[in-house]
């Protein structure tokens, strides 16, 4: 692979839709920026690997998203990475929220392209945030109505017709989870003492995102144990804090009891009685 050379320190003046000259150590990138005036850095709180080159993306290093070779997602990269692979000027890929549902919980903080020439699919050619909102909760339901299958008839005894259990995707569950005790107790005051005890907490993904997101001491009380290789692989690839939309709930405390990014959380096996 080439070996990529991190970029150098900030470029401030950024207009919107214009081609914008970043400069790197291994030559400027031409960058098309997007309506919303910014190009966008790896995050100071830890540390990525670029997906072409293998190298590591160091904080405040310039990225772009590139497309990946399995399902259709993107990979973040080095900037001159994504330039060798992409050619230049750089252009930010159209958001596929707003092009499926003509919506984007981002708003103006999206880095994607909300552009106007790109009609939501099956949406209204004008675009109208509240239309198109009711647009993409009727198609999610008309997919959600085809994933169940037709409806059942109704028993033969004549009692009431038989219903499938609807089932409930809890994939981020345990992010969701941590933001909220976050949101609801602060994170001076999950960090005084030993921190937060988990009872029960199977791998204990919570108790890792606690420790590695927040700084926050956390405890995993479980017999079994614990398997925190894949929520390892997360973290390095920075998926836990990629959403900026909660970047306010993805910080460390400052307190002392505090604890590094370096640490992990603590396992005791046992039954809790």
């Amino acid at each position: 692979a080439e070996e990529c050379v991190p970029c150098a320190p900030a470029v401030e003046l950024l207009e919107p839709g214009t081609i914008h000259s970043v400069p790197c150590a291994g030559g400027p990138v031409r960058v098309l920026v997007s309506d919303q005036g910014k190009i966008l850095r790896s995050r100071p709180s830890h540390s990525n690997l670029c997906r072409r080159c293998g190298a590591l993306i160091a904080a405040y290093d310039f990225i772009w998203p590139l497309e990946a070779e399995a399902k259709h997602k993107l990979s973040w990269v080095h900037l001159a990475c994504a330039a060798r692979a992409l050619g230049e000027p750089l252009v930010p890929p159209p958001c596929k929220h707003y092009v499926r549902a003509g919506y984007c919980l981002f708003h103006e903080k999206c880095f994607f392209t909300h552009a106007p020439g790109i009609a939501p699919t099956s949406g209204p050619v004008a675009f109208s945030e509240e239309q198109a909102r009711l647009e993409g909760l009727k198609r999610r339901g008309e997919r959600v109505a085809a994933a169940r299958g037709p409806k059942l008839p109704p028993a033969v005894d004549g009692g009431k017709p038989a219903r499938c259990r609807h089932r409930v995707r809890n994939t981020h569950r345990a992010a969701t989870i941590r933001r909220w005790l976050v949101a609801t107790y602060g994170l001076e005051r999950l960090a005084k003492g030993s921190g937060v005890l988990e009872v029960a907490g199977g791998k204990g993904e919570i108790s890792f995102q606690l420790v590695k997101i927040n700084g926050v001491p956390a405890t995993n009380v479980d017999p079994r144990p614990g398997r925190l290789g894949n929520y390892r692989r997360a973290w390095q690839w920075g998926f836990y804090t990629r959403n900026r939309i909660f970047e306010h709930l993805d910080v460390r405390a400052e307190t002392e009891a505090a604890v590094g990014a370096e640490a992990e959380p603590r396992l005791i096996r046992t039954f809790f009685e």
